[in-house]
């Protein structure tokens, strides 16, 4: 399974670099690193604060070692290890996610939480929920970002998972679930989605 999905995303990878080569050659660490360049130059700011999560770490350690003296202060937080093979990272997210997919459905069954599907086989709400995102996608139209713009499956199980981390808002994860089950409505999830890739 793990071995699939380095496959398909080798897959979106080609399939972007035949859509727009111009732009996908520009796509990388070392890029974006100068762009934050330019726009410090541009702001005319002598440093800044930088605050990176997850790939964000890798980045943010770039930047500073490119440009030592240029960051007055930096918060690196869930710090990507890359010394770590696709694979065992693969994994490791998966397993996370599963224990966050278990916790979730703990929640749930927890009488002290409002949880409006209680009672119900989660896992089959979520591949059912996953199964209408897949095709034709799923109606997002109190998404102020982007109203008319229906959410995918990827765009759901993003949003499901970033949720599911320690910390986080399971409580989200039942709006999100139970709306969309319910209602075929997946506002929530295509605003949390935008906000978070600045997909707008």
């Amino acid at each position: 399974e793990i071995n699939h999905l380095l496959d398909l995303e080798r897959a979106a990878n080609q399939r972007c670099l035949q859509h727009d080569p111009s732009v996908v050659r520009h796509m990388s660490t070392a890029e974006s690193v100068r762009d934050l360049e330019s726009l410090r130059l541009a702001l005319g700011a002598n440093q800044f604060t930088f605050f990176g999560i997850s790939y964000g770490t890798f980045f943010g350690n770039r930047y500073a070692t490119l440009y030592p003296g240029r960051i007055r202060a930096m918060v690196l937080d869930a710090v990507v290890d890359h010394g770590i093979s696709d694979p065992q990272i693969t994994g490791d997210i998966l397993k996370a996610h599963e224990d966050g997919w278990k916790a979730f459905k703990q929640w749930c069954a927890d009488t002290a939480n409002e949880c409006r599907l209680r009672g119900q086989n989660l896992d089959a709400v979520f591949d059912q929920v996953l199964a209408k995102a897949r095709s034709p996608g799923i109606p997002a139209p109190l998404n102020f970002l982007q109203p008319d713009r229906p959410v995918n499956d990827w765009e759901l199980n993003f949003v499901l998972q970033a949720m599911m981390v320690a910390g986080n808002r399971l409580a989200w994860m039942e709006v999100i679930l139970y709306e969309a089950s319910q209602n075929n409505d997946a506002s929530l999830a295509g605003e949390i989605y935008d906000g978070a890739t600045g997909n707008q």
